[in-house]
């Protein structure tokens, strides 16, 4: 997504939701914080460092933003 940029609050999401859950993003339906743009080389979208906070340590993830939907609300 274009209009994801560092700070926005986001949600992991795997659009290929006919998989059976198991096969899915390993983050699917988590959310998280956008820090910076991690995208080197040549890559396919852009690879957003993103900490998650649902777990009892936070952790840092790179997610690409076709993974990602912002939470604007």
């Amino acid at each position: 997504m274009s209009d994801i940029k560092p700070g926005d609050l986001v949600q992991i999401w795997d659009w290929q939701s006919s998989k059976p859950i198991a096969e899915r993003l390993t983050f699917h339906g988590k959310l998280g914080y956008v820090v910076k743009d991690q995208t080197q080389g040549d890559s396919k979208g852009v690879i957003w460092e993103v900490i998650l906070f649902e777990e009892e340590v936070p952790i840092r993830q790179m997610i690409n933003s076709d993974w990602l939907v912002k939470i604007n609300s």
